[in-house]
């Protein structure tokens, strides 16, 4: 389901001159230029859009909440989306069981995307180099989580090599290539499951 949703539902953007001009109730801190927002890809180049439809969320945590807000409360009203899209959506939806990892699954992704925190909310990497005085160190904890993602995303390494393909089809062969050994944790268990 979220691997759908970021391929089908929703994108990244940095704020333009004009985004920061606009004024945003509720947020605390004002835009910069330059800063992340998540927003409905169906409805991106629509003159004439829905509230709701982007969000600058305050950190790599917030792009998680962000993109649930947009897909619970846009998506359903939103008039770019196509009947199929809508439909795969909600099939996926009542197959998928929750789990606790879904947010770890979004932070791992935008940390894999070189989006990280700063004072000013969450950054590009080679957009935050170019403007130092934005750089701020992140808390302890989030410094730990991303160094933990950093060091697996360092030492990913595919299923296969070169000379098993001679065992499996070329099919079988392309799919094992694109996935690797990956390690659970407590929050990847759902419901009561007995402990091994």
């Amino acid at each position: 389901l979220h691997c759908f949703v970021r391929r089908q539902c929703v994108y990244f953007f940095t704020a333009t001159a004009e985004d920061v001009k606009v004024p945003r109730k509720g947020r605390q801190k004002s835009l910069v230029l330059g800063q992340i927002g998540i927003g409905c890809i169906h409805c991106k180049d629509s003159k004439s859009k829905l509230k709701g439809c982007t969000y600058f969320p305050g950190s790599i945590g917030g792009i998680y909440n962000a993109t649930m807000i947009i897909m619970q409360r846009h998506f359903p009203v939103c008039p770019s989306v196509t009947k199929e899209i809508f439909g795969e959506y909600n099939k996926l939806k009542s197959l998928t069981a929750r789990s606790a990892s879904t947010k770890e699954y979004w932070v791992s992704a935008a940390i894999k995307l070189g989006l990280f925190d700063t004072k000013h909310g969450v950054f590009f990497k080679k957009e935050v180099v170019s403007q130092n005085e934005f750089m701020t160190p992140m808390k302890k904890a989030r410094n730990n989580l991303k160094d933990s993602y950093q060091h697996s995303v360092d030492t990913l390494c595919s299923l296969v090599e070169t000379s098993d393909k001679m065992f499996a089809t070329d099919y079988a062969y392309f799919v094992m290539e694109q996935m690797t050994r990956c390690t659970f944790t407590e929050a990847d268990r759902l419901g009561k499951r007995k402990r091994h």
